[in-house]
C-alpha cells in the first residue's frame, strides 16, 4: 500500500510540473499567423504542423501557432521570454496535446524523447510496484491496471 502510495504521488508530480507554451484566445489570425511564422522560422519543429503531419489536425492558424510556439518554447528550455511573442502566447500548465498529437513538454529530443522518456518512467514504476509487492506478498498488479491508477495512455 506504501507503495501504491508513492508512486501515485511520483506520478502526479511529473504532471504537474510540465509546462507549455501555447497561442491565445481573442488572437487574430493575421496576429497568429506573423508567430507561427516566426517560430517555425526560429527553430521550432514545424514538421508535425505540415499537411498529413500528426499535429496537422485540426487545421487552423490557432492550433499550428500552439504547436510551432510551444516547440520554441522546448528547444529554448522554457527560457524566462521565450514564450511571449510580443503578447500573442501564454503558458500554461494544462498539457494541449490531443488525440495523435503530443506536445512536448521538454526539450528533450524532442516529440519522441518526450514520449521514450514517459514509457521508461511507466516501465521503471511498474517494476518497483511488482518488486514491492512480491516482498510484501501482495497480488500482483497487471500492468493495464497499473496504467489506469497513473493515468497513462
Amino acid at each position: 500500500m506504501e507503495v501504491l502510495v508513492l508512486v501515485l504521488i511520483m506520478a502526479n508530480a511529473l504532471h504537474s510540473s510540465a509546462t507549455w507554451c501555447i497561442c491565445k484566445d481573442g488572437m487574430g489570425d493575421a496576429s497568429l499567423q506573423k508567430t507561427l511564422d516566426y517560430a517555425c522560422g526560429a527553430g521550432a519543429d514545424c514538421t508535425l504542423i505540415h499537411q498529413n503531419g500528426a499535429c496537422y489536425s485540426p487545421n487552423t492558424v490557432r492550433a499550428h501557432c500552439s504547436y510551432a510556439v510551444n516547440s520554441y518554447f522546448q528547444k529554448k528550455g522554457q527560457a524566462q521570454g521565450s514564450c511571449d511573442f510580443s503578447g500573442t502566447a501564454s503558458v500554461t500548465t494544462s498539457d494541449p496535446s490531443s488525440t495523435g498529437c503530443v506536445y512536448p513538454a521538454s526539450a528533450r529530443n524532442g516529440r519522441k524523447g518526450e514520449e521514450n522518456g514517459q514509457e521508461g518512467l511507466r516501465k521503471f514504476l511498474f517494476h518497483q510496484v511488482i518488486v514491492e509487492e512480491e516482498e510484501e506478498e501482495v497480488e500482483e498488479f497487471e500492468e493495464e491496471e497499473f496504467e489506469d491508477i497513473i493515468g497513462g495512455s
